[in-house]
């Protein structure tokens, strides 16, 4: 019988030795997998800090453009204000020219006239 305790002695630690390698390898896994999701969590922050970097620059660089499409419509249409200015004045010019006989100015033209320059 002495035989016999030995062989269970034998079986219980093995046993006991299998059971403890059972649960450090559930441990090991556990922890793998925590480490898993932490990796998995940063990952997913990080693609959403560059998305929000991201669209927070398109947006910068759609308002800079509109603002450098709004500035170059300003510019013309100040161009050809100008250029509008300019063709009234020359045309005041010419009609006070064909009037040079001094007798009289043309109030009108020259309301006109001022108003031409107060605008410019």
């Amino acid at each position: 019988m002495a035989r016999g305790d030995n062989g269970k002695k034998s079986v219980e630690a093995f046993s006991g030795d299998v059971i403890t390698e059972v649960k450090a390898a559930e441990d090991s896994a556990a922890k793998d997998v925590a480490k898993a999701k932490e990796r998995r969590e940063q990952t997913v922050r990080k693609a959403q800090e560059k998305a929000r970097a991201i669209r927070e620059k398109s947006s910068a660089d759609a308002e800079a453009v509109k603002a450098k499409s709004a500035a170059e419509a300003n510019e013309k249409i100040a161009v050809e204000e100008k250029a509008i200015i300019s063709d009234a004045q020359k045309e005041v010019e010419s009609v006070r020219r064909k009037r040079a006989d001094g007798k009289f100015v043309d109030a009108a033209l020259e309301s006109v006239m001022e108003d031409l320059n107060a605008a410019s």
